[in-house]
C-alpha cells in the first residue's frame, strides 16, 4: 500500500499566488470579478464541474472539466492552463479600468 506524506502550510477561502510571471486568484468558487481580473489575474476555480461558462481569465480546473477536454480524468498541467489563457481576453465587466 502506497502512503502520501505531506503537510499544509495553510487552509484559505481563496488565495493570490505568482507562478513566474503570472499571478492566479485561486478559489473553489467561480467569481464574476477577482483580485487583479482587470489586470489580467488568472482566476482558477472548481466547484461547478463545468456547469457554468468560464468569464474572461477565468477557468473551472476541476478534474471533470479535464474529462471533457482531454478523456481522462486527471489534474490539468500548468502549461496546459498558461496555454488556455493566452487565447483569452480580458472584457470589462465592472468599472475598473
Amino acid at each position: 500500500m502506497l502512503f502520501l506524506s505531506f503537510s499544509f502550510t495553510s487552509i484559505k477561502d481563496v488565495d493570490l499566488i505568482k507562478h513566474g510571471r503570472n499571478k492566479f486568484f485561486l478559489s473553489h468558487y467561480s467569481h464574476r470579478v477577482w483580485n487583479g481580473s482587470h489586470k489580467g489575474v488568472i482566476h482558477l476555480y472548481g466547484h461547478s464541474h463545468g456547469s457554468i461558462e468560464d468569464l474572461n481569465k477565468s477557468m473551472d480546473v476541476g478534474i471533470d472539466v479535464a474529462y471533457k477536454k482531454f478523456g481522462e480524468f486527471r489534474p490539468f498541467h500548468i502549461n496546459e492552463i498558461l496555454d488556455i489563457m493566452s487565447k483569452k481576453i480580458i472584457e470589462k465587466v465592472d468599472h475598473h479600468e
